[in-house]
């Protein structure tokens, strides 16, 4: 028996899909509905294939993540065949649960797999049988790491009620909508299949067509990828083998980018194309876990890294403790890292890479065999994508910040429709300070539905650069580019940042953002967080700035997003104020209770507000939590008062913040 959130209808087995995609016929078996309606029932399909009883579900589950299809702390085994027995348990189910079910087709509503890159979301499914996905849209990174693993997907809504009627499907159904190189990685049955096809002759090598010769006006992401590429042009919709100048993942992740390695390319890991010295792997996801797993999985990531892969000592990334740790998480960390003079192109195994959109280089969230492929071959294949430009224009007004306006565009659809890049610009984007720039970066796959954020220049990132570098400000600003007039882009938004007042998020999804002064209700708090890659020193020092002189009423779990930014807000002073208030403050840099596995990790039935980038079912403990989201003044303003602070209470206090932040080091 299936669990109540689920109908399942039986058609035929699942048979083998041949590499003609003209002659492809699929017969599927069971169709799964994921709907809101806990008391829907199972429904058998007639063996005669009549359609009694077949009515298609209108209450379809949007808004699965990847944490409810797979979480965190069920991902952390090599173990392939244990994902399958995993799979969905975010949504209620029992282990093993789906795979009894002898379903082959999954259904669900609008934002199937939104959140993190994790490829492991695709391999639970595959591994209890599941041969396709059919949804009003999908998180885009899980549709490219499906496609990448031989896990069809569709938003023809049309095909699950054929599939349920026990109609076969042509395998072109699940084409339809995806780019050619796409098509050829589905045809080919997954990403490193498609590869080896490349190199026997079997399928063609993807390539930017004959204009590229030609200049044409471009926008900032197409002037990168024309220079990483070294054309003089490249447009929308073209395909491509992109060279990579640098990778990196982490533990946890790691260990089917080793698999994809050994499977396809052989025991010995040593003649990899892309150079060993632009491999950089992390320590950092699970440093202050307790989960028994995670030394097991360390040690086996450094004999990838350091015996068969026998990267630089410097480029692997060590903890002070037996879970891990080090230098921080690995974007903070990459962010200081990189330099943008040698690195063009970064790709990196987790969904908050844009990050690394504040820096003048192209940064781009992968799956783990997409990271093989690059490791293998130096090069991956590539679709250019189209571009949304957000214009700033404005300046944040006193007691908000970038977080207020990221929720607000959050929660605005016509935001988030369509593309896979982002352009950040105008005059008011430049207000922004470097650590402003990369959470809004950061929140790029929340808020606006991308796998790319580029910036124009900005006055933090163009200092920062001529610090580290000793860069000309001419040098920095080239760099960073700026897009060609009459270039193209699919859509065009002005945001004024000067209209940006107060707003939280409440339990789900960062998209269910609402203005502060709607929120009438107290709602009491059983802790509060400010843990995430998205924090960086000036988030400190707004938290700095509210608790300066005050006790907090709940617990406040503070984990400091790098080392350097950690000693940084020591030496100034910063953590003894936060001492001061009463926060609990992790010795080590690491992602923790934002991904549910470290102090401030939420208990049964427990509420918290937190400074982070996700607040999706499970994603920091127990599935039956509730978590907000807000920024790090709200949540210090709520850990003073025990309650989300009500609009009039967060803004009274707004004067003494203010005077705060005037006399603390911003830098």
């Amino acid at each position: 028996m299936l669990h109540e959130n689920l109908r399942i209808n039986f058609g035929g087995p699942l048979e083998k899909i041949s590499t003609t995609p003209q002659k492809n016929i699929i017969n599927f078996g069971g169709v799964i509905y994921l709907t809101e309606n806990i008391n829907e029932i199972n429904v058998q399909m007639d063996p005669s294939g009549s359609e009694r009883r077949l009515d298609f579900p209108t209450n379809l589950q949007s808004d699965i993540s990847t944490d409810s299809i797979i979480s965190v702390s069920d991902l952390l085994t090599d173990d392939m065949e244990l994902l399958g027995e995993r799979a969905l348990l975010g949504l209620g189910l029992v282990t093993g649960e789906l795979k009894k079910s002898n379903g082959t087709v999954i259904v669900g509503g609008k934002r199937f797999g939104m959140g993190s890159s994790r490829e492991q979301a695709v391999w639970s499914l595959i591994k209890s049988g599941i041969s396709g996905v059919v949804a009003e849209s999908f998180g885009p990174i899980f549709q490219r790491n499906a496609s990448h693993l031989g896990l069809l997907t569709s938003t023809n809504m049309e095909l699950a009620t054929e599939i349920q009627k026990g109609r076969p499907v042509k395998l072109e159904s699940f084409l339809e909508e995806k780019d050619n190189l796409e098509r050829w990685i589905v045809i080919a049955g997954g990403l490193l299949p498609y590869l080896k096809g490349i190199d026997d002759g079997k399928y063609p090598k993807p390539e930017i067509s004959p204009h590229s010769k030609e200049e044409r006006p471009m926008n900032i992401y197409e002037k990168r990828l024309a220079k990483a590429c070294a054309l003089k042009s490249v447009a929308s919709n073209e395909t491509s083998l992109l060279p990579i100048d640098l990778a990196y993942s982490y533990v946890g992740l790691s260990g089917i980018v080793r698999a994809s390695l050994k499977e396809f390319y052989g025991e010995n890991l040593q003649n990899l194309e892309l150079a060993r010295n632009k491999i950089h792997l992390y320590e950092d996801h699970f440093a202050l876990s307790n989960n028994s797993v995670i030394p097991g999985l360390t040690e086996n990531q450094r004999k990838f890294a350091l015996e068969e892969l026998k990267i630089p000592h410097e480029n692997y990334h060590y903890g002070t403790k037996k879970n891990g740790g080090g230098t921080g998480i690995c974007h903070r960390d990459m962010l200081q890292r990189i330099d943008p003079r040698t690195t063009q192109v970064a790709i990196a195994t987790d969904s908050h890479t844009p990050s690394l959109g504040a820096l003048p280089i192209l940064a781009i969230p992968v799956g783990s065999t997409m990271l093989a492929a690059a490791l293998a071959k130096g090069k991956v294949p590539y679709s250019t994508g189209e571009t949304t430009r957000i214009s700033f224009k404005g300046k944040l007004p006193p007691g908000t910040s970038i977080r207020d306006a990221q929720l607000e565009l959050a929660s605005r659809t016509k935001y988030y429709q369509g593309t896979s890049v982002v352009e950040f610009g105008g005059t008011g984007f430049n207000s922004l300070n470097r650590d402003e720039v990369v959470a809004l970066c950061n929140m790029v796959p929340e808020v606006l539905n991308g796998e790319i954020a580029v910036t124009e220049a900005y006055s933090d990132g163009v200092t920062d650069l001529m610090d580290r570098f000793g860069m000309s400000e001419e040098e920095a600003l080239n760099l960073y580019g700026v897009p060609d007039e009459n270039c193209s882009y699919k859509q065009i938004f002005e945001v004024d940042l000067s209209e940006t007042s107060p707003w939280i998020a409440t339990p789900g999804s960062p998209r269910n953002g609402v203005p502060l002064s709607t929120i009438r209700e107290k709602i009491h708090l059983d802790q509060a967080n400010f843990v995430s890659c998205t924090l960086g020193y000036y988030d400190v020092v707004e938290l700095a700035a509210v608790l300066s002189d005050k006790k907090i009423q709940i617990p406040l779990y503070i984990t400091i997003s790098s080392k350097e930014i950690r000693d940084k807000a020591d030496s100034s002073g910063l953590l003894n104020i936060l001492r001061a208030a009463g926060a609990i403050i992790s010795d080590e840099s690491a992602c923790s209770s934002c991904i549910g596995e470290g102090p401030g990790s939420l208990e049964a039935g427990k509420k918290a507000i937190s400074a982070s980038n996700r607040n999706f079912k499970g994603r920091m403990g127990d599935p039956s939590s509730a978590v907000y989201l807000g920024s790090a003044r709200l949540v210090a303003d709520s850990a003073i008062r025990g309650y989300i602070a009500t609009f009039e209470e967060y803004r009274s206090d707004n004067d003494r913040v203010e005077d705060n932040l005037k006399r603390l080091p911003h830098q």
